[in-house]
């Protein structure tokens, strides 16, 4: 989802990463669709994997040892082509807001302001202010990564990740408010380590059914844990389903992993469905930017059937597709294109 292209390695396009990255934006379209009482019912808190899994895919991406730009060339490249979405989104959703949902009243331009210092014009656009708090930290981090051992790198990502649980935990009994713009990325940079760490991985170190096993389990126990802990408990779902939990890290790492290893480049794919997958993926971005705006016209005209899981589900693919046909659209623009 990130702006990221994956690159080659050798002559193959890494279309592992690509599938992550359509997968995870379909979910994050699945989540949003469904309904807070389908999620407490099916314990689909779980799917929450999405966010970690696209920060840990720029991570494996961004501070591969193939990078070899420097920090200045690294800030053009990278931050100017994230600025141009979040400056346009940010005016374009702050409009539609106000248009959507305002109550007639006037522009309120405090409100708005706020809006844009905590990152939050809408809802789901904190991933871009979030992305780009984490460009602006990696040229620093691919300094650390490169001149620190394996096993250095390892520890850090592990103490990070668990720093960020215990903040993570603490912050589901008492929700604070929200913070700056620019201090989003934070809970992030242990994630973002951690893909590197995966990727750094020697190939086919863990059997392929193992990894299977993993994915799976941790599924189960994330929707168990997400339905249940609330329950008999009292006690925040988070704890289970956090982004830097040790079930939704588990999973990620597994999925990452297994990724790799049966699909790899893809070669033995058809040709169709690489193309498929590397467009899908290719304007992901996009369709995480503009789905909202067609999830809510959908909703609108099917709003009987709001709370039907299977209703649901079948709302988000439909998202999902037009989503990704406006894109794929949008991309053959001159100007438009850097948007998606």
């Amino acid at each position: 989802m990130s702006p990221d292209r994956p690159q080659a390695e050798g002559l193959d396009r890494l279309l592992w990463i690509d599938l992550l990255r359509v997968a995870s934006a379909y979910a994050i379209v699945v989540f949003h669709a469904i309904s807070d009482t389908t999620r407490a019912n099916y314990g689909l808190g779980l799917l929450r994997w999405p966010v970690p899994l696209f920060v840990a895919i720029s991570g494996a991406l961004l501070l591969h040892g193939s990078r070899t730009e420097s920090a200045g060339e690294f800030y053009r490249r990278r931050v100017r082509r994230l600025l141009a979405p979040l400056v346009v989104w940010s005016i374009f959703y702050l409009v539609y807001r106000k248009m959507v949902f305002g109550s007639g009243d006037p522009v309120d331009f405090k409100r708005m302001a706020f809006h844009i210092l905590t990152g939050r014009p809408t809802v789901h656009l904190w991933f871009l202010y979030m992305l780009l708090g984490l460009y602006l930290v990696t040229p620093f981090l691919r300094t650390y990564v490169r001149a620190a051992s394996e096993r250095e790198t390892q520890l850090l990502a592990l103490a990070v990740l668990t720093v960020t649980y215990i903040h993570e935990s603490w912050a589901s009994f008492a929700p604070s408010q929200p913070g700056i713009a620019l201090t989003l990325f934070v809970p992030y940079v242990g994630l973002f380590l951690y893909g590197h760490v995966l990727r750094s991985l020697p190939e086919r170190r863990f059997p392929s059914w193992t990894l299977g096993i993993t994915v799976i389990a941790s599924l189960v126990a994330l929707s168990a844990g997400t339905t249940l802990l609330p329950r008999w408990t009292r006690l925040p779902g988070a704890l289970v389903s956090a982004h830097s939990a040790p079930l939704t890290v588990a999973l990620i790492g597994a999925g990452f992993l297994l990724a790799r290893q049966t699909v790899g480049s893809g070669a033995r794919l058809p040709a169709w469905l690489r193309e498929a997958v590397g467009s899908m993926a290719g304007v992901s971005l996009g369709i995480y930017i503009i789905h909202p705006v067609f999830q809510r016209i959908l909703e609108t005209q099917f709003l009987a059937l709001r709370g039907n899981p299977a209703w649901e589900v079948l709302l988000a693919t439909g998202t999902f597709a037009i989503s990704y046909g406006v894109c794929v659209a949008l991309a053959r623009l001159p100007y438009a294109r850097r948007l998606v």
